[in-house]
């Protein structure tokens, strides 16, 4: 009888159906939600029904609940989901009918109150318990599966492999996980927040900085993928006809479409040949691959550590050993070399009048796009490593 367990009492079985999601580190808001509502009516309950007091109070209570609930929910970004629960768990309790009694019931209040709060712990316990990993270990794999699928795009660009979108191996369909990957650590980039945490534990705080700075330098850097393989695969006009079309036309269509395809396959191998004559393509193909390695496996590393031992991963001895990260070495060879090779082809006069190529289908222009994509996916990659040693305050 002295317990605040009411035998077949619904409060915490009712509270924990409605905490019960899985989501990311977001339960004690959502509970608060469904528990200053109890709080407030343990207080208006101690007025009569009748009681205008009751009246008014619980009147501005309801106003004022919902004006601050939905007020984050119409003006908070990152907020607005928890104002909308907020508000959602507080409707049954706030709109409660009252009935009568002869004065205020002080155990049923505190019973109620006690066992929504024990709901709470016993669902955060088991949460932390059963969950698989935290969000910061979450973003960080998202982030790590985007590393490494750029260093994929880039090792199947030097390979020649350019591929399609629907394709499983590929410059192209490595583009198209990394972007989803990034699209991912942006979902995750808020549950990471060190303000959100209500108890860090024995890790340091998630370096949120250094992942967001990250997340946008990969940006960047996915950019600079797709215009390699908008270099490779040439500007591709597309026309689109009405639904009227006989079929005829449409698999004339259909063959121009695929003719087409065979002749942007020849000019793709035939753009990754002239590159690899240049005896400096080497030297840039071993940057490229060395800097991507060094730097995403050392903000992988800094990211992951959460102690305040001193840091000393194999990452951070190669990447301080590395020196002009910006700038992309035998690239300026590898300009001169395709000039020197470009002046020995002679061509008539006449032929330069019947060329119908546009600018943007030229080797030499096409050529000039991967050059300076290489370049600027080093330069962003510097930067991240730049950030990293920001927050290596141990190593």
């Amino acid at each position: 009888n002295g317990s605040v367990f009411v035998q077949y009492s619904t409060t915490m079985p009712s509270t924990l159906a409605v905490l019960v999601t899985y989501d990311y580190g977001a339960t004690f808001f959502k509970t608060f939600g469904h528990t200053l509502p109890l709080l407030l009516m343990s207080f208006i309950d101690f007025f009569d029904c009748a009681s205008y007091m009751r009246f008014f109070l619980h009147m501005m209570s309801i106003f004022l609940f919902y004006a601050c609930s939905t007020f984050m929910y119409y003006s908070s970004d990152h907020w607005s989901l928890i104002g909308c629960l907020i508000g959602a768990f507080g409707c049954s309790t706030l709109f409660a009918p009252c009935a009568s009694h002869t004065g205020p019931d002080y155990a049923g209040h505190y019973k109620a109150i006690a066992e929504t709060i024990i709901a709470m712990m016993l669902k955060m316990c088991v949460s932390y318990l059963l969950a698989p990993q935290e969000p910061r270990d979450l973003a960080i794999q998202k982030l790590r599966t985007a590393f490494d699928e750029t260093e994929e795009a880039v090792k199947c660009f030097f390979e020649g492999v350019v591929g399609e979108d629907d394709d499983k191996i590929g410059l192209a369909a490595s583009v198209k996980r990394v972007k989803v990957a990034l699209g991912e650590c942006a979902s995750l980039a808020p549950k990471c927040d060190p303000m959100v945490q209500m108890v860090p534990g024995t890790r340091t705080a998630f370096k949120k900085p250094l992942f967001d700075f990250s997340v946008d330098q990969m940006r960047l850097v996915l950019g600079d993928l797709e215009m390699l393989l908008l270099a490779m695969h040439g500007h591709q006009v597309e026309h689109t006809w009405e639904s009227h079309t006989s079929k005829e036309r449409l698999v004339e269509e259909a063959a121009k479409k695929r003719k087409a395809e065979l002749k942007s396959d020849a000019q793709e191998q035939r753009i990754h040949d002239l590159m690899q004559r240049q005896p400096s393509w080497a030297q840039v193909t071993g940057d490229v691959k060395e800097t991507t390695r060094n730097v995403f496996g050392v903000c992988y590393a800094v990211l992951q550590h959460a102690t305040e031992e001193s840091l000393g991963a194999s990452e951070v001895k190669a990447l301080r050993g590395m020196s002009n990260l910006t700038k992309l070495d035998g690239l300026e060879e590898f300009y001169q070399q395709l000039s020197a090779e470009g002046m020995k082809t002679v061509k008539e006069n006449q032929a330069i009048f019947d060329d119908k190529c546009i600018v943007t289908h030229l080797r030499r222009t096409r050529i000039g796009v991967v050059a300076n994509a290489l370049s600027l996916l080093t330069q962003h990659c510097a930067a991240i490593s730049a950030k990293c040693f920001e927050h290596m305050l141990y190593f």
